[in-house]
């Protein structure tokens, strides 16, 4: 009786090795959901789990700026050339503070204590004009 099920189950395995899979199909199988989700997200979703993202356009469209998680205690980092008067809306999916100003090297006003939690958009009056940004780790 073994003998009989063990050359059934090997058929059985036999056959559904042969079957035809598509190349999508086998790279899903192979990479698995989160890797070929991630090379398809739009929007928001770009925004990996554990980082904070600024956008350049409203609702996590546009390009993405992935903030990098350094936090020296100094005073708030330039956010760069290409960056610079771009950002509309942020995420931050750290367990970092993120605190966001307008002006640089003279910090303008600041949009503080953006935390872990859903995106958003900036208000008007910062819309298009940050500049800078300090990364702040409380240890939480």
């Amino acid at each position: 009786m073994r003998k009989i099920l063990i050359g059934s189950a090997l058929a059985t395995a036999a056959t559904l090795l042969v079957v035809p899979v598509s190349p999508q199909a086998t790279a899903a199988v192979i990479l698995g959901p989160s890797q070929t989700d991630a090379a398809t997200a739009s929007g928001w979703d770009r925004c990996p789990h554990g980082s904070a993202c600024l956008f350049e356009d409203a609702n996590g469209q546009g390009d993405m700026y992935l903030v990098p998680p350094v936090f020296d205690g100094g005073p708030p980092r330039y956010i760069g050339d290409e960056w610079n008067d771009r950002v509309s809306s942020v995420w931050n999916r750290s367990r970092l503070e993120i605190d966001l100003y307008t002006d640089y090297p003279n910090v303008g006003m600041e949009i503080p204590l953006i935390y872990y939690g859903p995106p958003t958009n900036l208000p008007a009056t910062s819309n298009d004009a940050i500049s800078s940004y300090s990364v702040l780790d409380w240890g939480v």
